[in-house]
């Protein structure tokens, strides 16, 4: 016998709230709960969560392959003198989730949730979808999480259940139902050829956002739709977000519903169909609770606040294909996409081809993606293995074939196509299906399209900008901003990294300034998770411990002694989402003198300065130093070696250098220290030994105090040229000749 309708809508209320201290007792210790604190989450939260939502049950088809998905955990190393780590997969509270039915309910439907709304307008929508929940209820308000820990707890999700592949699921409804808009069979037989694509894509599913009353609708009313399936009919009206319902209610709680879109039905499920969803028109987003029996008289309606704030959305694809599912998204053909995919890849290579070529390949080595990385990068982005460069002559067939399609930044394109070129062939493997904001790339065009005119495609796309792009399509809109990713050499979002790949760099031509590292995992330190790695507190050398060196062209500061500085320990410090990282360094002759760096910082100073070719000539070698902090026995051989060099060319009268003698007060550092410049004044030599933690100091010394620039922009008031331990000083005077006024070289 079917209850009362009085009984059934006051369980329905008053049932929402189940005693915390019941999960307390079950979930356990204190370990736990610092556990859970340090991954980001809140225990209260996860419970308070869980008596909400938890009551709901997963279809068992889901619950298998999630599972199945996220159980795995795994850890990664960044670096062989950083002690924190990448984790991968289940966290604690994933972990406790596989053990607690309540918990595992949730930890799917908030995972389910974030993938397609941004996480702090998503936290601030359930805390008051949960207030209006109490005030239904008459409950306790402590049930309402705060927004702070709940913002945690959503991000916690995300991180550990990365592993789910939730972009299939809601392309894969939304495919069904423009299939059934386009008029193909439901059953997935063609009754003729149509290209879904050009197709005008419905604004109630193109943007994946819940109206409030239906999140709170569906947070009430879920758990008594799956009790008492044919007793209860829940009519939803949607302006946005219906392929969202159709994940939530459909594939994750198994209900049958039907979506009725321009009057036209999409069936999901065998029935009973006991949630109808409908399109509405902006602001009349609606709940309606009926009773089957009796659907004149509604059990309960919930209204959209015409001057209520909607969830802003998230619309995220998976990074293999991710610009051919942005083309597609705007109504492009297959067809379309095709010669969309070329031209970027063409005007990609164009403009690496063209600063190669203007760069003499015996004068300095230029950052630039390489045609292969260049023609990966294309066919992962676009999803098309047979992919080619199209020839220089097909460039007109390709531009009359986009004229029509103005509108979309294909610029953009090609900068997040060279940015993709930089990321290493296994990690671009790996990365298939990092989930990517389709929405961001507006942001790219904003700060990067104005730049890329520029005849050198550095000028927009060197490695930090790279990291940049990356960043932002990672983080979303919400967060993608230069005060967040601008001091970072590692972003994490969405179970994912994002990182500059030189904290093991010994020296400062080490630093791979065409590499861009992907990871899966969060960056992690003894349990505590973070979302960033960022530059620690930064530090100086004395200004009185400079002195300068003058020509009749430009002036250069050095730092007497700097040939004896070491490399200190690196120090971790803590933000609040974000670990803190600073190199320090000492001088050996000043011993209070003690400095420190952070690697963003670091790697910016190596990826502005250009690249000395290799040596040519039959001098030999000595090994890349392995030390990271004194001067073993080959440096010191290798630096009294160079110095020797030096004194020679000197001695000779070679009409090609001049002597520059900082300071006669500084001689105890004869032995280790030179500086000599071109007879015009025009380029400066700069040696300080083949000490690495010396030639960083320098390097620094160059960019902060003396302005050094970057060649790939034109700007500052020189150009630096970074030699190799093993540059031969004889190759290097001669070679300079080749390089631009206001160089300054540090050999």
């Amino acid at each position: 016998m079917v209850p009362p309708v009085q009984f059934q809508l006051g369980l329905e209320l008053t049932n929402i709230v189940n005693p915390i201290t019941q999960a307390m007792s079950a979930l356990g210790s204190l370990v736990l709960i610092d556990a859970i604190k340090k991954s980001g989450s809140d225990f209260i939260t996860e419970t308070k969560l869980a008596s909400l939502i938890g009551r709901h049950r997963i279809d068992p088809v889901i619950k298998f392959h999630f599972r199945e998905m996220v159980a795995k955990s795994d850890q990664s190393m960044i670096s062989r003198y950083l002690d924190i780590i990448l984790e991968s997969g289940s966290g604690p509270t994933v972990q406790e989730a596989l053990k607690n039915p309540a918990l595992f309910s949730m930890v799917i439907q908030i995972s389910g949730l974030a993938f397609a709304h941004e996480d702090e307008s998503l936290a601030n929508t359930i805390v008051e979808a949960m207030e209006r929940i109490v005030r239904e209820s008459d409950s306790d308000a402590a049930i309402v999480p705060d927004y702070v820990s709940l913002l945690g707890t959503i991000r916690a999700c995300q991180q550990q259940t990365a592993a789910f592949r939730w972009a299939l699921l809601y392309e894969a409804a939304e495919d069904k139902i423009q299939q059934v808009l386009a008029g193909i069979e439901d059953s997935g037989n063609r009754r003729e050829t149509i290209n879904l694509a050009s197709k005008p894509v419905s604004e109630s599913l193109r943007y994946r956002s819940l109206p409030i009353p239906i999140l709170q609708g569906l947070f009430m009313w879920s758990q008594s739709l799956q009790s008492f399936p044919l007793n209860r009919l829940l009519h939803l009206r949607c302006d946005t977000g219906i392929s969202t319902v159709v994940v939530w209610c459909h594939y994750i709680l198994g209900l049958s519903l039907i979506v009725s879109i321009q009057g036209i039905e999409t069936r999901f499920g065998d029935g009973p169909f006991n949630v109808v969803v409908e399109e509405c028109q902006a602001q009349k987003a609606g709940v309606i609770l009926m009773d089957p029996l009796d659907p004149q008289e509604p059990l309960f309606t919930l209204q959209n606040n015409e001057h209520g704030i909607g969830i802003s959305y998230e619309h995220r694809a998976e990074a293999y294909g991710y610009c051919a599912k942005y083309l597609q998204r705007a109504t492009l053909s297959s067809e379309e996409v095709q010669r969309g995919a070329e031209w970027v890849l063409w005007y990609s290579v164009k403009k690496c081809r063209t600063r190669a070529l203007d760069a003499n390949p015996d004068s300095f080595s230029a950052h630039l993606a390489s045609e292969d990385g260049l023609l990966g990068a294309g066919r992962f982005l676009f999803a098309l293995d047979q992919l080619t460069i199209p020839r220089t002559d097909e460039k007109a067939d390709l531009d009359r074939g986009l004229t029509s399609r103005v509108r979309v930044p294909w610029l953009t394109l090609v900068a997040i196509l060279i940015t993709f070129a930089r990321i290493p062939e296994d990690d671009l493997a790996r990365c298939r299906e990092m989930p990517l904001a389709l929405n961001a790339i507006d942001i790219v065009l904003t700060n990067e399209n104005a730049r890329l005119d520029h005849k050198n495609p550095e000028k927009f796309v060197d490695l930090p900008e790279a990291f940049k792009i990356l960043s932002i399509l990672l983080l979303g809109r919400h967060m993608g901003h230069d005060d967040y990713v601008k001091p970072a050499f590692l972003v994490s979002a969405w179970g994912w990294s994002v990182f500059l790949d030189s904290i093991d760099c010994i020296d400062p031509f080490d630093v791979p300034v065409n590499t861009l590292r992907v990871m899966r995992g969060v960056p992690s330190r003894r349990g505590l998770r973070r979302t960033r790695i960022i530059d620690g507190p930064q530090s100086n050398p004395i200004p009185a411990t400079l002195v300068s060196c003058t020509t009749s062209r430009f002036i250069i500061y050095l730092a007497p002694g700097i040939s004896t500085a070491e490399k200190g320990v690196i120090l971790v410090g803590h933000h609040s989402d974000a670990f803190q990282v600073t190199q320090q360094f000492t001088f050996l002759h000043m011993r209070t003198l003690t400095c420190g760096y952070g690697f963003r910082k670091m790697t910016d100073w190596s990826v502005r300065s250009s690249r000395l070719p290799p040596c040519q000539c039959n001098k030999p070698k000595h090994d890349v130093p392995t030390s990271t902090s004194t001067m073993t026995s080959p440096l010191i051989t290798s630096s009294a070696r160079k110095i020797s060099a030096i004194d020679n060319l000197l001695k000779t009268n070679d009409d090609r250098i001049q002597r520059i003698d900082p300071s006669t007060t500084h001689l105890e550092f004869k032995d280790s220290e030179r500086v000599f410049a071109s007879k015009n004044g025009w380029k400066y030599f700069v040696y300080v030994s083949d000490n690495p933690a010396a030639r960083w100091l320098q390097l620094e010394t160059m960019f902060s105090r003396s302005g050094g620039g970057d060649p790939a922009t034109g700007e500052g008031e020189y150009h630096i040229g970074l030699g190799s331990p093993n540059t031969c000083i004889d190759c290097a005077v001669r070679n300079s000749e080749r390089w631009p006024p206001r160089t300054v070289f540090l050999l």
